[in-house]
């Protein structure tokens, strides 16, 4: 098996260091010559330039050629990486020894060997040109992370592999939320068929840099000039001391000072400061966290979630008065964590939905409750409903944290529900003497002059971003205490979009993301030591 170097050569193709263990662990006697491959299901995570992709097609390609009436599929993320994969199995063919199989025909992305009827196809993810009506016998779904819809790719790939079939996927991480990272999750937690793998940038030998004897002996003399193999000369100031983020990164990993003198010429690589840990991570959660385009600091986002996992903020068991009829007969759809006191005031941020309640990929109808004093959130409610019941749910979920700020979301079926949150449940509207009832929003004229208040928040091209920019404000300032692991796991999955817009990756509803940036322009907006007003509860 012949591949290319990045020195241009051409050479025989030996497993490095990574795929070795890799090859050790999906084909223990791989050393003396049994590669055969039954049923693997592989998920890996990689690092840069580790070489997976060439080593796997290497693998199919010999199952491939060696095994009559096998058909293998590849998908790659993009028509360059579709290309250049189909040229590394061309050179695979081109130097095969005599005799080989004799290839009837080949084009840009497919060989078939007849006396075989045996086939290897490239293609690019999206283009429907695989999957469906045939059998697969060996696939390599490479840079699943970038993928178009892979969900419903990966689907129509894995109905058409037998059991006794192979399948590889393996990526890059490219942010939290997209199919790959929730199948990573559920194969590392042991919910997949999937047997997934990791390996951290320092796993590779030779991403190390070796320091001379000058060097070591001189790492004090901050003008001494050492001259350090494969690299420009260096001033001992340049290498020494080691960084905070050094010291802590050797102690963990057990990391030498040659493997930390790469990493930090790799990262004063231009582009690489930023990008060092998305492309060569050292374990799975920085690898997903710092990768994608999130709008929200997805370690604080993190570091929340760790702390609601290890405390003790699960929901109250619910008492819903009996005064509020509507939330006691759909009270599975709210969740309480801290009940109404009477000395506090609290806001309630409401992202409205069409309230559809039928089978379907329909938005939520969603609302959060937070409290003014602390910032805490004490209530969330989320599900479909009836535009008219949704706001009279509303109007009962502010009496109860005693005539809560309400603000609602206007647009589309907003207006209903602000209408039945008025007329149907009676709920005060928000004076500019109190901080209690349903929000009034300011409206100008195109002159900036001040027109009539009206009820509910507009969210416009420009003031969504203006809520949503304050929410991530208070996530990076440490000031947004969250109770529901929902939330933060729609907040960590939403990402910045194409042509300048926002949204739920790969699908995923915002609605509670929404919510919360209603709910903290409240929260900006209220003095934090308002009076309540309160609502006789019976």
């Amino acid at each position: 098996m012949q591949i290319r170097t990045k020195d241009k050569r051409l050479i025989s193709l030996v497993p490095n260091a990574v795929q070795s263990q890799y090859l050790d662990a999906i084909c223990p006697d791989w050393r003396n010559g049994d590669l055969n491959l039954q049923g693997a299901r592989e998920i890996i995570l990689k690092s840069r330039q580790f070489g997976f992709s060439t080593l796997i097609l290497a693998l199919l390609f010999l199952d491939t050629i060696n095994t009559p009436h096998t058909q293998t599929v590849v998908v790659a993320h993009d028509m360059d990486s579709t290309l250049r994969l189909f040229q590394m199995v061309q050179r695979f063919y081109a130097h095969l020894p005599a005799p080989k199989p004799r290839a009837r025909y080949a084009n840009r992305r497919e060989f078939f060997w007849p006396e075989l009827d045996s086939s290897f196809f490239v293609g690019t993810a999206g283009n429907g040109e695989f999957g469906r009506g045939a059998t697969i016998s060996n696939v390599l779904a490479s840079e699943v992370a970038y993928w178009p819809d892979g969900e419903e790719i990966m689907a129509a790939l894995l109905q058409a592999v037998p059991t006794n079939g192979n399948v590889f996927q393996e990526s890059t991480a490219n942010g939290v939320g997209n199919y790959f990272f929730t199948e990573y999750e559920r194969a590392r937690t042991g919910q997949s068929t999937f047997s997934n793998h990791f390996f951290p940038w320092f796993a590779h030998p030779e991403y190390a840099v070796p320091l001379s004897n000058a060097e070591i002996g001189n790492r004090n003399a901050e003008k001494a000039e050492a001259r350090v193999s494969g690299a420009p000369w260096l001033l001992a100031s340049d290498l020494w001391p080691l960084s905070q983020d050094e010291l802590q990164l050797r102690t963990l990993y057990n990391l030498s000072d040659e493997q930390l003198l790469w990493r930090r010429l790799k990262m004063r690589e231009p582009g690489m400061r930023h990008k060092f840990v998305q492309e060569f991570p050292t374990n799975e959660r920085e690898a997903f966290l710092s990768s994608g385009a999130p709008y929200f600091d997805l370690e604080k986002l993190d570091a929340l979630a760790l702390e609601l996992r290890d405390a003790a903020f699960d929901p109250l068991p619910l008492e819903v008065p009996t005064c509020f009829p509507n939330l006691r007969r759909h009270c599975a759809a709210l969740q309480v964590w801290a009940s109404p006191r009477q000395s506090h005031a609290y806001v309630i941020g409401a992202d409205t939905a069409e309230g559809i309640s039928t089978y379907g990929d329909h938005d939520f109808d969603s609302a959060s409750v937070w409290d003014t004093a602390s910032g805490e959130q004490v209530a969330h409610l989320h599900g479909h409903f009836d535009t008219h019941l949704y706001g009279l749910m509303l109007a009962e979920l502010g009496f109860w944290f005693n005539t809560a700020l309400l603000c609602i979301e206007r647009n589309n079926h907003g207006h209903a529900v602000i209408n039945a949150v008025l007329h149907g449940a009676h709920y005060p509207e928000a004076t500019n003497d109190t901080s209690t009832g349903l929000y009034l929003h300011q409206e100008y004229d195109e002159k900036r002059e001040p027109r009539e208040r009206r009820p509910g928040f507009p969210t416009t091209s420009s003031s969504k971003y203006l809520i949503l920019d304050e929410l991530a404000s208070a996530i990076e300032n440490d000031d947004f205490h969250p109770r529901s692991r929902a939330l933060i796991a729609d907040l960590m999955r939403f990402v910045h979009l194409p042509g300048g817009k926002a949204g739920g990756e790969a699908g995923v509803h915002d609605d509670r993301v929404i919510d919360a940036a209603l709910a903290r322009r409240m929260l900006n907006l209220r003095p934090r030591t308002a009076t309540p007003f309160f609502f006789n509860v019976r």
